[in-house]
C-alpha cells in the first residue's frame, strides 16, 4: 500500500501560490543545486519547493526572498495571466 505523501490541501495551495519561485531563480542566473547551497537545504527540498510537492517554512520563505531580492508578489504573480494567483 502506498504512502501518500502530498502535503495537506493548506499547505498544497500555498505551494500552488509560489509558482513564481523558479522564475525569481533563472533570473539570479542560480541552478537549483546552487539555490538550495545558498538556503542550506537540500537540492530535493528546493525541487519539491519549485515543483509544488512541498512549501518552504516562513524562515526559508524569507530567506528565500532575500537570496533573489524579491518581494512575495514577484514569487505569486502568474506570468501567464499578468497577475497574482488567488487562492
Amino acid at each position: 500500500m502506498k504512502t501518500d505523501t502530498r502535503p495537506p490541501v493548506a499547505d498544497m495551495a500555498f505551494a500552488t501560490m509560489l509558482c513564481g519561485l523558479r522564475r525569481q531563480r533563472e533570473k539570479a542566473g542560480l541552478s537549483q543545486a546552487a539555490a538550495a547551497q545558498a538556503l542550506h537545504i537540500s537540492r530535493q527540498s528546493y525541487w519539491a519547493w519549485e515543483n509544488m510537492r512541498a512549501c518552504p517554512s516562513a524562515s526559508n520563505l524569507i530567506a528565500i526572498l532575500n537570496l533573489f531580492g524579491c518581494t512575495l508578489s514577484d514569487l505569486t504573480e502568474d506570468p501567464y495571466v499578468g497577475s497574482e494567483v488567488e487562492s
